[in-house]
């Protein structure tokens, strides 16, 4: 195999050391992505499930779950137009596992099927790409769409599994069924994940259809390419059957479909253009790379590509262009732009099109099947897609940072906080549109009267133990100093008193708390760092053992300060010790945290430092795993 086209001099790295390099590479970017995608979330989001969550998983999935009577049928019930079968039977593994219905949990497992499509991209493609400029270009590319938050809607909402369903299945598929001999173990699983992709969104059927298209079209001559492709086809074909019949109509969206074909051209036509949203005329160029490959493959006497991942990528752009036909139509009014619950369809589109640029731009398509102005034209055209899709990717990023990011963290913080007062103190006042995780108060707190419910929700808004004392002496109810906030969602005590205390020995001792079931318990803790004299501990029942201390990362002062412990596995009690004459303490009732929560939130406390770590070592091995592998470089060309 000849050395690397961009640099000649370049041996290729011996292959035991050049896949483990790749794959420790493949690892970095992936732990680089979701490790951004968390600390986005605990920055702007909280673990507290909010709008379509409390319908589809909280009323039609947890609430059955909890009083026995879910059922198989129940996880192919429809959520608007939707059938999202997989989003339902992911929210109840997660929070079956975890013991608490946790947003932020759901949101990290979210990142980790995203993060995964990226790896799955890198790999996939850049055995095709011939340079190492080629294959960093491509690696460059993948970062800058999959880690800053385009669709931040997906990565701040534990619900929105079904976007990464559909695209990881959809991709799946496609290049399985397409790549593979029928009836072999990759067709059967091509054809299997274009089937459960029916039940990811309304828009599942796409997948089959376009690849029912892509056998026809790009196989020649048609009479062969049926004879041959019976199987597929006849199974694409079920599968889109079983779409349509599979379709929901739903009466409460029809104000939101495009009301004319103005509306649904304009509302395409911005599709096909985003990012670049301050030049319309872009759109042009935006899936033109697309459109030259198709008409290559369906009418060249000799197509460009041998590989048939070039026929993946063909049927994917046209499967990307379908997704933009059907939300042009069903959220088409007005001619409105994408919500950003899309735009990591329309990030996969725009590396769709920057795929085959570098596949066309490439050295190893022979030189002499090219005319001399087209080779020099290819060039031109790549960096003119570049800066201006670079260009409206940069402005976008920086309106979602800015932006969206601050005003619906500012939400999220709002709906949380009345919520969990609404749940601690019964007072209906709390729920005040719009600041609620739900848009009607009036049905969020019809779903919150669920018991079974509310005992599934995350630590921010759960209810507290019954905390009541055995023994005071020293403390009261409202031992805080007159600086710290008050809490009205859970009971305090406190050794503050304003004169100083007028015995140094004071304790306070719980009566028994059995133990919730869940592995973690949350405090909020104000005052002087626990110690030697000042201390909050947990004591077996008897008084006879000393179980934990619970202390907060930071000294409180006049603030509140979340501490966290493990729960014993027996019954417990809570003792508060202040022996300081010049110190104090105040603690609250603890909430129940579920050990998955606990651990979710430790990582997402660290999320910034595995960024830059994880971020900095990719960086580094990066021109290493960008280097030619000499037995998995055999690509060909014609």
């Amino acid at each position: 195999m000849r050395a690397d086209a961009s640099s000649p001099a370049v041996a290729a790295a011996p292959d035991g050391a050049g896949r483990w390099l790749r794959r420790l590479a493949f690892g970095l970017l992936f732990v680089f992505l979701v490790s951004i995608k968390l600390w986005v979330s605990e920055r702007f989001a909280t673990d507290l499930p909010n709008w379509d969550q409390w319908d589809a998983e909280g009323l039609h999935l947890l609430l059955p779950w909890q009083q026995g009577s879910l059922t198989f049928a129940d996880l192919f019930t429809p959520h608007n137009e939707h059938r999202i079968a997989l989003t339902k039977l992911w929210a109840l593994l997660l929070v079956g596992l975890n013991g608490q219905w946790d947003a932020r949990m759901q949101m990290l497992f979210n990142g980790v099927l995203h993060s995964l499509i990226a790896v799955g991209l890198w790999a996939w493609l850049q055995p095709m790409l011939s340079s190492r400029w080629s294959r960093l270009l491509w690696v460059a590319a993948l970062v800058a769409t999959f880690a800053p938050p385009h669709a931040w809607q997906n990565t701040l909402g534990g619900f929105h599994s079904q976007q990464y369903f559909l695209l990881g299945l959809s991709l799946v598929g496609m290049d399985r069924t397409l790549r593979c001999a029928a009836g072999s173990p990759g067709w059967i699983l091509g054809i299997s994940c274009l089937a459960l992709a029916l039940f990811s969104m309304a828009s599942g059927p796409a997948a089959a259809a376009v690849t029912l298209v892509a056998v026809l079209a790009f196989n020649r001559p048609l009479r062969s390419a049926v004879r041959e492709n019976w199987p597929t086809l006849l199974a694409g074909i079920a599968t889109v059957i079983g779409g349509v019949l599979l379709n929901v109509h739903f009466a409460g969206h029809d104000a939101l479909r495009a009301q004319s074909v103005h509306d649904f051209a304009l509302s395409l036509w911005r599709a096909l253009q985003w990012p670049v949203t301050f030049w319309a005329p872009f759109a042009l160029l935006t899936y033109a790379p697309w459109l030259w490959l198709c008409c290559n493959l369906a009418f060249a006497r000799s197509p460009a590509f041998a590989d048939r991942r070039a026929v993946v990528l063909a049927a994917a752009g046209g499967w990307v262009v379908l997704q933009f036909l059907a939300a042009a139509y069903a959220r088409g009014a007005g001619g409105a732009w994408p919500a950003s619950r899309y735009f990591d369809t329309h990030t996969f589109g725009l590396l769709v099109n920057l795929a085959i640029l570098l596949l066309v731009v490439s050295p190893r398509v022979p030189a002499p099947d090219r005319r001399l102005a087209i080779r020099l034209l290819l060039p031109v055209v790549l960096v003119v897609w570049l800066v201006g899709v670079g260009a409206g990717l940069t402005i976008h990023a920086r309106r979602v940072i800015t932006g969206d990011l601050p005003a619906v963290g500012a939400w999220f913080e709002a709906a949380t906080r009345n919520t969990r007062l609404y749940l601690g103190t019964g007072d209906r006042q709390w729920l005040q549109e719009p600041y609620i995780p739900y848009p009607s108060a009036d049905v969020l707190e019809s779903r919150m009267s669920h018991r079974e419910l509310t005992d599934l929700l995350p630590v921010s808004v759960r209810r507290f133990l019954p905390l009541t004392p055995a023994e005071s002496h020293g403390f009261s109810a409202a031992g805080a100093s007159p600086a710290t906030p008050g809490l009205v969602f859970a009971p305090i005590w406190g050794s503050y008193t304003a004169s100083g205390p007028d015995d140094p020995m004071r304790e306070w001792t719980s009566e028994p708390i059995t133990p919730s079931g869940l592995g973690h318990l949350k405090f909020e803790m104000a005052g002087d760092s626990p110690g030697r004299k000042v201390a909050l501990d947990l004591w077996s029942a008897d008084r006879s053992r000393h179980l934990a201390s619970i202390r907060p990362t930071k000294v409180p002062g006049d603030r509140w300060r979340a501490a966290y412990v493990a729960t014993p596995n027996e019954p417990f009690r809570v003792v508060a010790s202040d022996h300081d004459p010049v110190g104090w303490i105040a603690f609250s009732a603890p909430v129940p945290m579920a050990t998955g929560s606990y651990w979710v939130w430790r990582l997402a406390a660290h999320a910034p430092l595995l960024t830059w770590v994880s971020g900095f070592l990719f960086l580094a091995l990066l021109p290493w795993a960008i280097r030619p592998i000499a037995s998995l470089e055999k690509v060909s060309h014609t």
